[in-house]
């Protein structure tokens, strides 16, 4: 009975850190520079999503939000674009190679970086994907959103029109079709009110926080003072999107 016991005890823990693993991955982007990601798996058939840094950061703005993402049943892979240094002591290696190679490292040059891993994604899980930014990366992930069929749905936090002299984040909302999240800093989130009044999506959301909030993907960190609203509000909107 003990020995039975023991075997279930030990399958549970085998198949929760299985489900909860993350595994450092390598493919490469449109002009063949290798972006470095981290993988986080929930189980065969849950919806991929792809996690998108901001100014600055790597992939370890995901280090907490993940594995949280991944109890709500989804896989999720966080990538370091070409644009970034480092977060919560994880070097940008995207960055680094990109360097390296000589090549730019502005922010729209890490649209390269997101759509290659839009096509990893998609290859492999065989489904459309989430997309999910935070601040110069939620923009990019509204504009490709907005002009592919392999996006299931977008998460912006904080975008903004950061390329104005390439595009209009405000132009690109209005024909993004899928489900759409919205949000950032209270005082961020005034400012954004028009992005999705001309969106055809039947699925859109402008969360506005209570709180004062702050920029970026950051909010939903554990040491957040704004964390709990922000994590119920974006739950809200994937249980939606579980069903498209």
């Amino acid at each position: 009975m003990a020995q039975s016991i023991l075997l279930l005890v030990l399958s549970f823990l085998t198949l929760f850190f299985q489900k909860n693993e993350k595994k450092e991955i390598t493919f490469l982007s449109q002009d063949n520079l290798v972006i470095t990601a981290d993988l986080y798996v929930a189980k065969a058939t849950s919806k991929p999503i792809l996690l998108c840094h901001q100014a600055e950061f790597s992939r370890g703005e995901y280090l907490e939000i993940a594995p949280e993402l991944v109890k709500s049943g989804f896989t999720c892979l966080a990538i370091d674009q070409r644009s970034g240094k480092e977060c919560k002591g994880i070097k940008n290696k995207t960055n680094e190679e990109a360097i390296k190679k000589k090549l730019k490292t502005n922010f729209l040059d890490a649209q390269k970086d997101i759509e290659a891993s839009i096509d990893y994604m998609y290859e492999r899980f065989q489904q459309p994907v989430i997309v999910f930014g935070s601040s110069y990366s939620a923009s990019l992930a509204l504009r490709i959103a907005s002009e592919s069929k392999k996006v299931r749905a977008v998460i912006a936090f904080s975008p903004g029109e950061y390329f104005t002299e390439q595009f209009s984040v405000l132009e690109s909302c209005a024909s993004i079709k899928q489900p759409v999240f919205i949000t950032g800093s209270k005082e961020e989130v005034m400012q954004l009110k028009d992005y999705l009044n001309d969106s055809p999506s039947r699925t859109k959301q402008m969360f506005i926080p209570n709180s004062k909030g702050t920029h970026g993907a950051k909010v939903l960190w554990t040491n957040s003072y704004d964390k709990l609203e922000y994590w119920q509000a974006l739950k809200e909107f994937l249980g939606k999107v579980q069903k498209y």
